[in-house]
Order: structure tokens, then C-alpha cells, then sequence
């Protein structure tokens, strides 16, 4: 894959950078340093507690009820003679 590149002494990247800035500035309200980003980086988010595992004697689980297609076989059984 090439590089985009642009030779034309019209573009201005400082100023082309400078509204991209203010576009992010204007979105998200701020602009973080590096060494902001640095620091964000480096922090330690504690560990999210793993949830219980379900009892099956004591936690019911209900499933929704699946629609019936037509056309397809019940599930539920038959009797016939």
C-alpha cells in the first residue's frame, strides 16, 4: 500500500491540524496533553467481580417463548393411535 501524498504549497498541515483540533475540541469538549494521555494510560482500573454462578435448584432461568413457524414441526409431542 503507497503513502497519500500531497505536493501543493497551498495546503497548510499546521493549520489543517488546527481545525481538526478544534472539530475534536468542539465533539468531545477537550483535548488531553501527552502527558495526560500518559498518565490515563498508566492507570490501574481494578478488576470488574465475576458474577456468582446460577443455582439451578435455586435461581429459574425463563426463557422468552419462541414464536411457532408455520410450516415446521412442533416440539411438542403427539399422540396419535
Amino acid at each position: 500500500m503507497s503513502t497519500f501524498r500531497i505536493d501543493d504549497d497551498k495546503l497548510d498541515g499546521e493549520a489543517i491540524e488546527a481545525r481538526i483540533r478544534q472539530r475534536v475540541r468542539e465533539k468531545m469538549g477537550v483535548i488531553y496533553t501527552e502527558a495526560e494521555l500518559e498518565r490515563l494510560a498508566n492507570l490501574k482500573l481494578p478488576s470488574p467481580t465475576p458474577p456468582k454462578p446460577k443455582d439451578p435448584d435455586r435461581d429459574r432461568i425463563d426463557l422468552p417463548e419462541l414464536p411457532q413457524i408455520p410450516g415446521l414441526p412442533s416440539d411438542e409431542p403427539t399422540f396419535e393411535d
